[in-house]
């Protein structure tokens, strides 16, 4: 396995461990585009693609410091994921976007807030 390997797939049982412990069920798969089948509290089915970055990124020209993560679109189009999770494995924060909303592969550091993984799970899961 290679080092960004471990690092995805520690991302993805993290962020299983995380909504678990929020009353959703994930599984992990090992599916192009889909890395957790989840559960959530009111009995519906998503497919999350899960996209991880171990650490931000220093501010470089105008961009403030972020998360750089792999081409967050990159799946077949005729299964694309229900919804995107992003992972911020030094902070342990999660954050959940829907396919609309994810603009690019770059979040501020600044996003990844407890509360803001609060917030994202309560719109997407609850």
């Amino acid at each position: 396995m290679s080092s960004l390997e471990g690092i995805g797939r520690a991302g993805e049982f993290l962020a299983a461990s995380i909504l678990e412990a929020r009353g959703s069920r994930a599984s992990h798969v090992t599916i192009y585009g889909t890395d957790l089948w989840v559960e959530t509290p009111s009995g519906r089915m998503l497919r999350i693609q899960v996209k991880t970055a171990s650490k931000s990124v220093p501010p470089t020209g105008p961009y403030k410091e972020v998360y750089r993560f792999l081409n967050a679109r990159k799946t077949q189009p005729h299964h694309p994921p229900d919804l995107y999770l992003f992972v911020a494995l030094d902070r342990q924060l999660i954050l959940i976007r829907d396919t609309m909303a994810v603009g690019g592969i770059r979040v501020a550091a600044k996003q990844f807030t407890p509360e803001n993984q609060e917030a994202t799970i309560s719109k997407y899961l609850y």
